[in-house]
């Protein structure tokens, strides 16, 4: 893939946030980097893969997935710019944790160990940059873990929006992806949605969520 194609899909990830374009473009021309392609239905990256590489998902669209004894779990979906693959460097004799499928055509920049060290030597930002995502990382899964651990999913949705809210509300993307990051099915999201709006607890509009009780006691 051309420099300049590169750069402008690449620019919008999260480790490049307040770089300088002639910054980033710098760190990109390094000679080690590597492009990888995958068609649709392929993996990025795979449960027990001995692979170690931080990518960026430079084209197309793809789901991680965490199998369970009754199927398949999707636990988020990875847009162009988004990063992948932290849980499979600086950790040599570790396997990967879960499966990453792409849902279209990918192409995907590999940052080997390597290559982030030497990036980190040479720009502060992307260090912090990359500290920055882990830690939002570790938070999002400390409060998933808090949602798992209540007793109903009233309570679970409950605690997702007391997270998530700003000011009482909470702007739902989808209830597709919703569902889909708290394992629910879109059933068991809507009714418990329609019970928490019974008890008084929310008002819901379209795709807003207005917080009318705090429970977070």
């Amino acid at each position: 893939m051309r420099l300049d194609k590169r750069l402008k899909t690449v620019s919008a990830c999260i480790l490049f946030s307040g770089c300088t374009r002639e910054e980033i473009r710098s760190l990109l021309n390094d000679p080690s980097l590597t492009v990888e392609s995958c068609p649709q239905g392929a993996y990025l990256m795979q449960r027990d893969s001995d692979r170690h590489f931080l990518g960026i998902l430079q084209k197309g669209t793809a789901v991680v997935e965490r199998r369970a004894e009754d199927g398949l779990m999707h636990m988020s979906r990875l847009q162009e710019g988004d990063l992948f693959g932290a849980a499979s460097v600086f950790c040599a004799d570790e396997n990967y944790v879960v499966d990453i499928r792409c849902i279209t055509d990918c192409s995907v920049l590999l940052l080997k160990e390597d290559v982030l060290l030497n990036w980190f030597r040479l720009n502060e930002i992307i260090l912090r940059n990359y500290l920055g995502y882990l830690t939002k990382r570790i938070r999002f899964l400390n409060q998933r873990l808090d949602a798992l651990s209540k007793y109903n999913v009233p309570s679970k949705l409950m605690t997702f929006f007391l997270a998530e809210s700003a000011d009482g509300i909470v702007q739902i993307k989808s209830y597709t992806e919703l569902a889909e990051a708290l394992c629910l099915s879109r059933a068991t999201l809507y009714r418990a949605l329609d019970s928490l709006c019974a008890d008084g607890k929310i008002l819901r509009e379209g795709k807003k969520i207005i917080l009318l009780e705090d429970t977070n006691q």
